[in-house]
């Protein structure tokens, strides 16, 4: 993974961060501090690969989701609005 992609990868994850705090603030709660995971830890919370096994892998608030499930997922998405009346 280039240096770049790991800059907006952390930004992203920051990002996330930020927005869960502020959810927790509108309920009443205090932020949590920032703590990136550690790369071994890092696995897709959907398919369960590990970082070196996906091209990309987002960070969001206690989850990961790799390149190869938002493709699943966004096939899933565009195949539920072919068909009317289908739930995800």
């Amino acid at each position: 993974m280039s240096i770049d992609k790991d800059e907006d990868l952390d930004e992203i994850s920051r990002s996330l961060h930020e927005v869960r705090n502020a959810i927790r603030a509108i309920d009443g709660k205090a932020p949590e501090p920032y703590a990136p995971t550690p790369p071994e830890s890092r696995y897709c919370s959907f398919c369960g690969k590990g970082e070196s096994e996906v091209a990309v892998l987002v960070e969001g608030p206690a989850v990961f989701i790799c390149d190869e499930c938002v493709d699943k997922a966004q096939e899933i998405v565009r195949d539920s609005k072919k068909s009317p009346g289908s739930s995800i």
